[in-house]
């Protein structure tokens, strides 16, 4: 069985996560906000939630935490 990986290695690696996530939000591949009614809108809160990568915690994308006002609205 192996044993954890080098902490050099682990941020090597979460650079290189890091790195992809920029890419991915300058294309416009990542959105932050709530797809209601065909539309991109925020969360009423405003309100984000950070998407984790758990094998480094780098942070890659937020989300948003759509509140009951929102989820009214999706359904309605």
């Amino acid at each position: 069985m192996k044993g954890p990986a080098p902490a050099a290695e682990i941020g090597g690696y979460r650079a290189l996560v890091e790195r992809h996530a920029a890419d991915l939000r300058s294309d416009g591949l990542l959105r932050e906000d709530l797809f209601i009614g065909n539309t991109w809108i925020p969360a009423t809160g405003g309100e984000r939630l950070p998407v984790t990568d758990p094998a480094t915690g780098a942070v890659f994308g937020y989300v948003a935490c759509a509140a009951a006002l929102d989820v009214a609205g999706a359904i309605g």
